[in-house]
């Protein structure tokens, strides 16, 4: 980068106006960098609201659906389309596998070698020893 007093000199400024110059740089480079980060809090909060309208939408489709304007058919091919585009617009969900450390003795398990706890089901109605 050339040295800004060689420049000065080259063009034949004074303090004052090498100072301003610098000042002006700086004012414009403070501008851009509020630019940019207006431009990037504004698609933040554009990719928030689609997130708030497909919760509000699929709220309204469930309360259609429970209300009985919504056949049950008609509610699952709601639900299946708008997570078909969920995933086109989003992606999959990603999960991450969960860690647990020991402080004590510093030793790092990865949980999803451990496997799967299956939960009793819940007896039905009818028999109420829960065994079937």
């Amino acid at each position: 980068m050339t040295d800004p007093t060689l420049v000065a000199v080259e063009f034949g400024l004074t303090k004052e106006a090498e100072l301003l110059l610098l000042i002006g740089a700086l004012v414009a480079i403070l501008l851009i960098g509020a630019a940019v980060i207006s431009l990037l809090n504004r698609w933040r909060k554009k990719q928030l609201e689609a997130e708030d309208d497909l919760t509000e939408s699929l709220g309204s489709f469930r309360q259609m659906y429970e209300s009985g304007e919504l056949s049950k058919e008609e509610y699952e091919r709601i639900l299946q389309k708008t997570s078909e585009n969920a995933k086109k617009k989003w992606g999959p969900p990603s999960r991450p596998s969960p860690k647990v450390s020991s402080s004590q003795s510093g030793v790092t398990q990865d949980l999803s070698k451990l496997g799967t706890i299956e939960m009793p089901k819940p007896p039905s109605e009818g028999d109420p020893t829960g065994s079937g």
